[in-house]
């Protein structure tokens, strides 16, 4: 198959088991994705610089690693075409 550009984004993401998720986003959609996990980054931060606990706030942490990758992903594939 062709390489996809900007204008049809495929995000390919391998999971632990073997299996592999495909998702298709338009521009509109990815820049939608972007916005919500920024924002939900945002919140993040401040529930860690909150949390008490030192295990839930490892977790957090743990969740907020996960979400940067992801808005890594996401940006970079913006700009850098996908061979399908």
């Amino acid at each position: 198959m062709s390489s996809q550009w900007a204008l049809d984004r495929s995000i390919v993401v391998s999971e632990s088991l073997g299996g592999v998720m495909q998702l298709e986003l338009n521009a509109q959609e990815q820049t939608l994705l972007v916005m919500i996990l920024r924002e939900r980054q945002r919140e993040l931060l401040r529930e860690i610089a909150h949390a008490d606990f030192h295990e839930f706030r490892r977790g957090l942490q743990d969740r907020e690693v996960v979400l940067e990758s992801l808005l890594h992903k996401l940006t970079l594939e913006a700009v850098t075409p996908t061979a399908a």
